[in-house]
């Protein structure tokens, strides 16, 4: 049971979109996108995603992204509530 003043995504919606370095599994820090954050599906198409691993690699001087990956990002309900089991 969740404690006062704790708010939960319990929709479990989509909170939004990162790049994961699959090789150190982390998220990766975005150049600016314009001004626009990564929300909505329809920022994230299949001619999307090859931009934005293209500013990525522009950013960062990379000469290869295949370990990078457009990722949705979702709040765990489930480890939010375990966490706040532990709060006294």
């Amino acid at each position: 049971m969740a404690k006062k003043g704790f708010a939960f995504d319990l929709e479990d919606e989509v909170y939004g979109y990162g790049v994961l370095n699959v090789h150190k599994n982390c998220l990766i820090d975005l150049p600016e996108t314009g001004g626009e954050k990564l929300r909505t599906d329809s920022q994230i198409t299949e001619d999307a995603e090859e931009n934005i691993l293209k500013k990525i690699a522009e950013h960062y001087d990379l000469d290869d992204v295949s370990h990078l990956r457009v990722v949705e990002v979702r709040l765990s309900n489930s480890l939010d509530e375990k966490a706040v089991e532990k709060i006294p």
